[in-house]
């Protein structure tokens, strides 16, 4: 004190000590029974987790504080009371945090959900970077809309599944700029255009429900039955679509990229290789009797595009894969291939007879080419894509004369 002025610290401090000593002095006329407090310790431990530690010293404290008298007593069961009062509030302390960290995470999730479009974002620019050998706005752009837009290369053909543009436009840019560099030109263009030679197929393509899709199964295998979702084309001529694409690239993304035809040739002569290769890679192998029922459902098409002379059959390609796809889909309605050829008239399935049956590859000097064709002239009439087998077919032999010629090549 100063000139009559009183220090409030002092006074604070002067106060609790008060209270302090009042409230053990009360103790001594307080004195709780000893079940009753143990019960409110026992309910607590049942509530709140993560005191037992605190609760049991409290309650051994106040269980041998009560045995006691006077002053001791007094001070212990006081302190039993203010431990237990302390380990209520440690224990709520340290749930609130948990409480608080759950909240913080919730938050979070809440936060990334409603920006979900901008880290998904975000993502796929790093992964479309991490893509290109390059740096390249350009090639950043096709990237993160080729991983945005997984549709397949094709309906029926080469990389028909689920994100198959994105893996055969890589491809296709990686051997484009591979034949453009030992052509001297520039390889980042053409790796550009290799990434853009199908972008018309995100216009063409669309995922659509349908009840009863049968499941993705082998030959030999009974597909299940179930409902899901498959691609369809909306039959937009692909060059057409191709250029759509392009103006919207234009137009929506500034990207105006001017790509002269002899890029354009090579990125072709690129898309043709690695397309033969998908199909080689991922074509079926199928049973031999495929081979006998296809030849047995021809034999009415003898001497028409089917011929048997000097132990060896002839069959024109296209019937065989017609047929033999008619089979296959009959057999397995979930198979990805077509009747019908391919725009350069090759059927899906032609990749998989030169791999599943016994092509005779040579024939007097003349070599298949790499499909196992040939072409022959009988009795003057020239036939193009033609398999040979040699194999004991219960046939008449014909009376033509048949000669055989490598693919393109006139005796």
């Amino acid at each position: 004190m100063k000139d009559g002025q009183v220090n409030p610290f002092m006074a604070g401090f002067f106060a609790i000590v008060v209270l302090l000593l009042l409230a053990i002095g009360l103790s001594f006329f307080s004195k709780e029974e000893p079940e009753k407090f143990i019960s409110h310790v026992n309910m607590a431990q049942k509530v709140l987790w993560g005191g037992d530690n605190i609760f049991e010293y409290a309650k051994n404290m106040y269980l041998s504080s009560w045995q006691k008298e006077g002053l001791s007593s007094a001070l212990g069961l006081f302190l039993a009371r203010k431990i237990f009062l302390l380990g209520i509030a440690w224990v709520i302390f340290v749930k609130l945090w948990v409480f608080a960290f759950i909240g913080l995470l919730l938050l979070l999730g809440i936060f990334l959900y409603r920006n979900r479009e901008y880290f998904e974002d975000l993502y796929i620019k790093h992964k479309a970077r991490r893509l290109l050998p390059f740096e390249s706005k350009e090639g950043e752009t096709i990237l993160s809309i080729l991983l945005k837009n997984p549709v397949p290369a094709s309906i029926f053909h080469h990389e028909n599944t689920e994100g198959g543009l994105l893996r055969h436009s890589l491809a296709v840019a990686w051997e484009s700029a591979r034949l453009c560099k030992a052509r001297k030109l520039n390889t980042k263009l053409c790796f550009i255009a290799g990434l853009l030679h199908d972008m018309g197929k995100l216009l063409n393509y669309r995922k659509v429900k349908e009840s009863g899709v049968p499941a993705p199964s082998p030959v030999g295998y009974k597909p299940v039955k179930r409902q899901g979702e498959v691609y369809k084309t909306l039959g937009i001529n692909q060059e057409v679509a191709n250029k759509l694409a392009l103006h919207k690239l234009k137009k929506e993304y500034g990207l105006n990229i001017n790509i002269p035809k002899e890029v354009w040739d090579v990125v072709e002569l690129a898309d043709s290789k690695i397309t033969s290769k998908e199909l080689m890679e991922k074509s079926l192998v199928l049973k031999e009797e495929y081979l006998w029922e296809v030849l047995s459902e021809l034999t009415p098409e003898i001497e028409k595009s089917l011929f048997k002379k000097r132990g060896y059959v002839f069959v024109l390609a296209q019937r065989f894969n017609e047929v033999l796809s008619e089979i296959l889909l009959r057999d397995e309605p979930s198979l990805s291939i077509s009747t019908k050829p391919d725009k350069k008239g090759v059927h899906l399935v032609a990749y998989s007879v030169l791999k599943s049956f016994p092509l005779v590859k040579e024939y007097e000097g003349k070599k298949a080419d790499r499909l196992g064709l040939f072409d022959i002239t009988v009795d003057g009439k020239k036939y193009q894509a033609v398999y040979i087998f040699k194999i004991d077919l219960d046939l008449p032999e014909t009376q033509k004369e048949i000669q055989v010629h490598e693919r393109g090549v006139s005796d």
